[in-house]
């Protein structure tokens, strides 16, 4: 066999999930590597992927369990042909990284969201972030160096020990939180909103009456974040399950014991200034004379005709919704009574 050297001229980009171990190549869509086998090759590792489609027409490799010691190491990636080896070397350091390297805390403070998923985390995020010119908002999974300014982060985490291990991985050292703010929503829009992000967002296909019987991690989680399956510790929870831990340690632990701030959607959207007061007071911040991006209420991720970014709007929610609502309803009743929503429907 000869060497080659056209590997290189295929590739669109190459991304590398340092925290999730994942290292995709992007191929231009008139490449021809349908159903081709790579190998990588880096820091004694030797791992060979199919392509696989992505992304419309072009195809890409996605090489996992890739946890490198050193993102300035030469990397190969080999493409064996009947009549030609093709080899691409290149640097992950040079690429596009997902997630960098952990880096020393914020300098500032430190402040946690801590929600569900579909909540409304973005949003209360987005406001803030347009609204302060001295606070960095950011996801816990996003990970990377943060500046030196006070951080508003959020996690979908279960519990304090979770957001611990989260912030092990984004930071080299501890850091403690000046406060703790706790985001609820009304169970049966929460559970609505998930269920339209994990079929459009994340492609998968579930039947509204399973939906809630789907894994937590595995189901509002993408392969891509990685981190967030090793924190289950491969221990199974269903999503009314995760919630109803959620809900006790948060809840039960965190608001009861004056530790955390409770902050409710429906206050941020039907009484703006009360509910952002909450917040800002939470942060050390004066409310300001104006709340920029009140108005992007509604999710980037699905195109339902659902009732979006609305209090109550489960109740004029498409029957296809009907057998989540049902079983919210039914499973959920004492945690919907709870936190102070009607149950009549």
């Amino acid at each position: 066999m000869v060497e080659a050297r056209q590997l290189k001229e295929k590739i669109d980009s190459i991304l590398y999930n340092y925290e999730g171990g994942i290292l995709r190549v992007a191929f231009k869509p008139e490449a021809a590597m349908d159903d081709r086998i790579l190998t990588l090759q880096a820091d004694g590792m030797c791992i060979a992927a199919r392509a696989e489609p992505w992304g419309g027409n072009a195809m890409a490799v996605f090489f996992r369990e890739v946890f490198l010691t050193d993102l300035s190491q030469l990397c190969c990636l080999v493409d064996i042909k009947p009549s030609a080896v093709d080899v691409f070397e290149f640097r992950p350091s040079d690429c596009d990284l997902k997630y960098v390297p952990r880096s020393s805390p914020p300098e500032g403070k430190s402040y946690l969201l801590a929600s569900f998923p579909r909540s409304g985390s973005n949003f209360l995020q987005n406001v803030v972030r347009q609204s302060l010119t001295d606070m960095r908002c950011a996801s816990i999974y996003a990970g990377g160096r943060l500046s030196d300014r006070d951080a508003f982060l959020k996690s979908h985490n279960l519990n304090d020990a979770g957001v611990g291990h989260e912030l092990k991985e984004l930071w080299a050292s501890k850091s403690r939180f000046a406060a703790r703010i706790v985001l609820v929503r009304d169970p049966r829009d929460m559970f609505l909103s998930g269920y339209d992000y994990v079929c459009n967002r994340l492609g998968q296909t579930v039947p509204p009456d399973q939906f809630l019987a789907t894994d937590y991690f595995l189901g509002f989680f993408d392969a891509e974040r990685g981190r967030i399956a090793r924190y289950k510790r491969f221990k199974t929870v269903n999503i009314i399950q995760a919630y109803r831990q959620w809900l006790r340690y948060w809840m039960g632990q965190q608001v009861a014991n004056g530790q955390g701030r409770l902050v409710r959607f429906e206050d941020l959207v039907l009484t703006s200034g009360d509910g952002f007061k909450t917040v800002f007071d939470a942060l050390d911040r004066s409310m300001p004379e104006e709340l920029k991006g009140i108005e992007s209420l509604q999710s980037q991720y699905g195109s339902s005709e659902r009732p979006r970014g609305q209090a109550g709007g489960w109740r004029t929610a498409p029957d296809k919704y009907a057998p989540i609502i049902e079983a919210v309803n039914t499973r959920l009743r004492s945690e919907i009574d709870a936190l102070g929503y009607s149950i009549e429907v």
